[in-house]
């Protein structure tokens, strides 16, 4: 008994050496350009945390509980995702692997055997269910206040159901546009959406200096770290993430973007108008906000 101990601690030590060596290796061989370019990718992981802000309309006091549920869920899928991907690589160190579309299952299989993979299997197609529903409550939750407060057709996208309360036509179109995506390829979708949220974290960025050099101008001094120096590096690293995206999705997304401004041009009467604004204030779902339109919302039948 005692000679097997002896025996088993220096193999143990040998093989925890052996991985951290071929770990260590696979980090070297990675360039930086290969990093970025799958990190443009990965970054699909993290989006979704913004969207809770479209249930605003769902919760009590929105205005304090939406910012800190954003913070929250960041935090912890941030947490999730570096333990999994250190887990993963200290698993399988390398990006090697026999056919890509089942290296998720394969290191399942690897770390846990066939039975281990499959239950991680049919729990991950249910949590890609359960994505996809919170996907389309959202996504038709935003159109309608989009549509309620005119920055979309009203006729259209801001109407609720008459019993349901809930905004079925949206839920629909969300459902057929789902369905022509299934023509994408799984890399094409997932950078055609990353290139929308990168886009719209550089505005993001770009939008909290604009508003920085306003206040400046009236007298209000900020914090230039805090409203310069970290947005602009935001924007710039946004920025070069969309150039690590596939061709495919940035034509597709730049199209996006020329039909949205021009849609925004004949909303703003040629950007001679002010552009709608959304409100989070779930007792203001009565009425639009477009300055000089007023009337109850369009129930459907």
């Amino acid at each position: 008994m005692q000679a097997r101990s002896r025996d088993s601690g220096p193999s143990a030590a040998a093989m925890a050496s052996s991985q951290l060596t071929k770990y260590v290796a696979a980090l070297r061989s990675n360039s930086f350009s290969a990093v970025t370019a799958a990190a443009a990718v990965a970054a699909y992981a993290f989006l979704g945390f913004d969207a809770v802000s479209t249930l605003s309309e769902e919760v009590r006091d929105p205005r304090r509980t939406i910012p800190r549920s954003i913070i929250l869920t960041v935090l912890t899928g941030g947490g999730i995702f570096i333990v999994i991907s250190f887990l993963m690589q200290w698993a399988h160190p390398g990006g090697s692997f026999p056919d890509q579309d089942s290296a998720g299952y394969l290191l399942s299989t690897t770390v846990g055997g066939k039975t281990f993979a499959d239950i991680a299997n049919i729990v991950g197609m249910l949590g890609g269910f359960a994505s996809c529903v919170a996907i389309q409550a959202s996504t038709s939750r935003l159109m309608f206040v989009m549509g309620r407060d005119g920055a979309l057709p009203r006729q259209v996208f801001g109407r609720l159901h008459r019993k349901l309360l809930t905004p079925v036509v949206n839920v629909l179109i969300i459902g057929a546009v789902g369905l022509l995506a299934m023509n994408l390829s799984l890399a094409d979708a997932t950078s055609f959406i990353n290139f929308g949220a990168f886009l719209g974290f550089t505005l993001v960025n770009l939008c909290v200096i604009a508003y920085a050099v306003r206040q400046w101008r009236s007298g209000t001094r900020h914090s230039p770290v805090r409203y310069l120096l970290l947005p602009a590096v935001g924007a710039a690293v946004d920025v070069y993430l969309i150039t690590q995206l596939g061709g495919t999705a940035v034509r597709l997304g730049l199209g996006w973007l020329v039909i949205g401004i021009v849609w925004l041009a004949v909303i703003t009467k040629g950007f001679r108008r002010p552009a709608p604004e959304m409100r989070l204030d779930s007792d203001e779902a009565s009425g639009p906000t477009e300055p000089e339109a007023s009337g109850p919302l369009l129930p459907t039948g």
